[in-house]
């Protein structure tokens, strides 16, 4: 029960921070058009390019705080609060920049047709603009969720996701600024989900912001924190490179499979973010049970956490494989790109348990503190898809995109039960 107490919150606001690419896919493809909706699915991959390094640094100072707050050490939370807050916004500033003088570039070697590549031009350099606001909000939400609060980031989603719904509909919808426009309401709410927790934490935790601006970064917290969140953020970064590659190789089927499986992935994203959060709970509170001196606690998260996993993706696949086409309809799309992403969902359906079974076990590994196997394993799943996509695109066309990555994490697992075994193999010796 602690698991799922702790772990609502995280599914629920990871379900409400994809509905602002819904929202845009939703809005752009009913009052844009099916080529302003391509144009922000061929951007998908380069947006994750900063937002999977920000992530990965969040999973990092998790962990940490969590162990912080089982063992009690409340000083070395404020000072991870204070070192990270400066610098990863800091840092995330700067990756902006240059993500918005290359945004062209990316684009022409992603090969985007040519018919959408000014707007897609246009909506990346408006993401990599809120990448900002991303980081100080995902740094505090690190932080709180340390400490075992998993509330708090929530509201501040579900507030800035309610925000993001109504921004869309008024500047595509009623002033017919297209892509620019909901691309626009998504970094304006970005913003408001940083200054929400900003104000929270001043008024509920106010001793870890009290010396921010006057004290400078910890060089031993900032040496602790990396050895959590180096691995993650150098997974996720390459993990992006991938997704940027496998980008390229999607856009060679043309436009419509370009928008049957960017609307489908939209979809698919919502719907496996509750398995991706129980993952990153399952880290956190296997962290904390650990700083407490409770292996048994540890062990107990990681079956919850199995159980419960493979309970959310039996009900995804169910869901994908009534509700798929439906769903993909609902952008706007064509009937021939709407029965291309209901085939997808099938290929890729199937394959959910084993995709919750891997998250489960790559939180367990992380909250132990075996970050540089979990972000290997991740990097060594991507390298499978990847290489299974060019392999297999003869035999399978198409729906190979689906079936790569569903073996990648077939892959993954059985990488990740040789390692938890070896371990406790160890540990009993």
């Amino acid at each position: 029960m602690e698991l799922l107490r702790f772990s609502i919150p995280m599914i629920l606001g990871a379900v409400f921070q994809q509905m602002f690419s819904w929202a845009d896919a939703l809005i752009v493809g009913n009052f844009a058009g099916e080529q302003a909706l391509a144009a922000i699915g061929t951007t998908t991959s380069c947006v994750t390019l900063l937002m999977d390094l920000i992530l990965g640094a969040a999973a990092g100072i998790t962990i940490l705080a969590a162990r912080f707050s089982g063992a009690g050490e409340r000083e070395k939370i404020r000072r991870l609060t204070v070192t990270f807050l400066r610098l990863i916004p800091f840092g995330a500033g700067i990756a902006a920049v240059i993500g918005i003088l290359s945004a062209g570039a990316l684009m022409r070697l992603l090969a985007t047709p040519a018919e959408i590549l000014s707007q897609a031009v246009l909506y990346l350099r408006w993401m990599y603009a809120g990448t900002v606001f991303l980081a100080v909000y995902n740094t505090l939400a690190a932080i709180l969720r340390g400490l075992g609060n998993s509330r708090a980031p929530f509201l501040a989603v579900t507030a800035a996701g309610t925000a993001n719904v109504i921004l869309d509909y008024l500047l595509v919808a009623g002033l017919h600024l297209g892509i620019g426009g909901a691309a626009a309401a998504t970094v304006a709410t970005q913003a408001m989900m940083a200054v929400f927790l900003l104000v929270y934490t001043w008024r509920n935790e106010n001793d870890l912001l009290s010396d921010l601006q006057k004290e400078k970064p910890d060089r031993q917290m900032f040496r602790e924190g990396m050895h959590y969140a180096l691995p993650l953020m150098i997974q996720g970064t390459a993990a992006s490179v991938g997704k940027v590659v496998l980008t390229g190789f999607r856009n060679g089927f043309g436009i419509a499979v370009i928008a049957a499986v960017s609307t489908a992935y939209r979809v698919d994203t919502v719907l496996i973010s509750p398995v991706r959060s129980l993952g990153a709970a399952v880290a956190a509170r296997v962290s904390a049970k650990l700083g407490a001196g409770r292996e048994d606690k540890a062990r107990q998260m990681f079956g919850a956490g199995l159980v419960m996993g493979m309970a959310f993706a039996a009900v995804m696949t169910g869901f994908v494989m009534v509700f798929g086409s439906p769903l993909i309809g609902i952008f706007g799309v064509s009937d021939e790109v709407r029965l291309l992403g209901s085939q997808f969902f099938r290929h890729l359906g199937q394959f959910y348990i084993i995709c919750a079974v891997m998250e489960v076990m790559h939180g367990y590994l992380q909250g132990r503190g075996m970050v540089r196997f979990a972000a290997a394993n991740l990097l060594f799943q991507l390298g499978v898809r990847i290489v299974l996509s060019y392999r297999l695109k003869n035999l399978l066309g198409w729906p190979v995109i689906a079936y790569a990555e569903g073996f990648s994490w077939c892959a993954a697992v059985l990488s990740a039960a040789a390692c938890i075994y070896l371990h406790r193999k160890t540990i009993r010796e």
